[in-house]
């Protein structure tokens, strides 16, 4: 058997790259982004987020203990964007997260999006200099060193291929989801 990461990667790639061409994700990367927008993007993630590390509690301290849930930083960063949480609304189409296989599938989907956030911080830094938005904002050194972490466990939980097969459907699955998820928020252009 391959990899579990070669394959998840391989089985992933074009349902990613349709999550990072989306016009919302995209907004991150302008350079006009303006509070409003990022306060509508972090919406739009924790939306997404929080519903599914919910479920990921009843499963993540037996296999993967040191997760760092992301939805608390998000909620510390719309408070500090004193964002009208009015607005708020949860994903309620999510991957099956019914075993430790579905939440690394998952998981492979949210720690992926970490190493993305480290090129996003970059450009937030530039953009938005008086805003230190915490879920972008882990240190390069520590996502690294936390994936590979991440792909060493896989390797040695993964093993045998009905498991291998969980995990994939399972971010393919999330990788879906979340794009559905995108594509039902409005896109708040930098000028509104």
């Amino acid at each position: 058997m391959n990899s579990i990461q070669h394959l998840l990667k391989s089985e992933t790639q074009i349902l990613h790259q349709k999550l990072e061409s989306h016009p919302l994700h995209q907004l991150l990367f302008s350079p006009t982004l303006n509070n409003r927008s990022l306060q509508k993007i972090l919406l739009a993630y924790l939306g997404f987020y929080l519903p599914i590390e919910i479920k990921l509690v009843d499963f993540v301290n037996d296999i993967y203990p040191t997760y760092k849930f992301q939805s608390p930083c998000i909620v510390l960063d719309l408070i500090l964007l004193q964002t009208d949480m009015q607005k708020f609304l949860l994903c309620d189409h999510m991957p099956t997260i019914e075993s430790k296989f579905n939440m690394l599938g998952a998981l492979y989907v949210f720690e992926g999006a970490r190493l993305g956030g480290v090129i996003i911080n970059k450009h937030l830094k530039s953009v938005l200099p008086s805003n230190q938005v915490r879920f972008f904002a882990n240190k390069s050194s520590w996502v690294a060193y936390n994936w590979a972490n991440f792909g060493r466990m896989l390797e040695s939980t993964v093993v045998t291929k009905s498991q291998c097969t969980l995990v994939i459907n399972s971010a393919i699955e999330t990788f879906r989801y979340f794009k559905l998820w995108l594509d039902s928020i409005e896109v708040v252009t930098e000028s509104e």
